[in-house]
């Protein structure tokens, strides 16, 4: 499995910026026996998954959290794993474009660079307030991703957001209704925030054409929970060939 900590430019954030990139290589074993020129004659393509993290969390935490080298092996997909800097995945400022990053120049950078990622099958994911940016941004360019999963997401982001300003998630559901990506979202039954998403969950199955929430009983607002979900939403992308 080979890992990478990438650092470039952004030209939408206006500054350095770092992920961290896990793509898919060889073990020991078939390290040692590969012919001369495996990597560049290498046919094999891999799925883009962008996946961002938490409040108060950077881009070690899907890693470090969630085994997601291991994860990449076994479904074949590379991970780009984002870092919000608390900042919600939204356009906040000329110096905080994240729609603009993710949805544009992130995949046009690793794309261009790593010849192994197949950035036409591109998929979005986070937990907790990554959760609330991969919906906000899924759904402002549902046509860039062929799944969206969120992981216990907020459903609103801090007060000092203007919501209204941004669209609402049920702004963006029913602006993209008629050309949703396959779409995952996930609570753990203790979450904190269960009623409202209980409340979400009917919203949805009335206004976001058959999209519903998935409750897990026994988990709260946690990685235990999220460690679960990666892997069930790998699996339904497996399922439906989207990887």
């Amino acid at each position: 499995m080979a890992r990478f900590s990438v650092r470039f430019l952004s030209g939408k954030l206006m500054r350095h910026t770092e992920v961290r990139l896990v793509i898919p290589s060889l073990d020991l074993h078939d390290a040692i026996s590969a012919p001369g020129g495996y990597y560049s004659g290498r046919a094999e393509k891999f799925p883009l998954v962008i996946m961002l993290s938490g409040f108060g969390d950077d881009v070690e935490a899907w890693s470090r959290r969630a085994e997601i080298p291991e994860l990449c092996d076994k479904y074949r997909v590379a991970a780009a794993i984002v870092g919000g800097e608390n900042k919600w995945y939204l356009n906040l400022s000329p110096v905080d474009n994240w729609p603009a990053f993710l949805s544009e120049e992130l995949p046009d950078f690793l794309c261009g660079n790593f010849s192994a990622i197949d950035g036409g099958r591109r998929i979005l994911c986070g937990v907790s307030m990554g959760g609330y940016g991969a919906l906000h941004n899924g759904l402002k360019f549902p046509e860039k991703y062929k799944a969206v999963a969120a992981f216990s997401p907020a459903l609103r982001p801090d007060d000092y957001i203007d919501e209204v300003q941004h669209g609402t998630l049920k702004d963006k559901f029913l602006c993209a209704r008629d050309k949703l990506p396959y779409m995952y979202i996930s609570y753990g039954e203790n979450d904190f925030v269960y009623d409202d998403a209980v409340r979400f969950d009917r919203w949805l199955s009335r206004n976001a054409g058959g999209v519903r929430v998935r409750f897990v009983p026994g988990f709260g607002h946690t990685w235990e929970l999220w460690r679960l979900e990666i892997r069930n939403f790998f699996d339904k992308l497996k399922q439906k060939n989207i990887i």
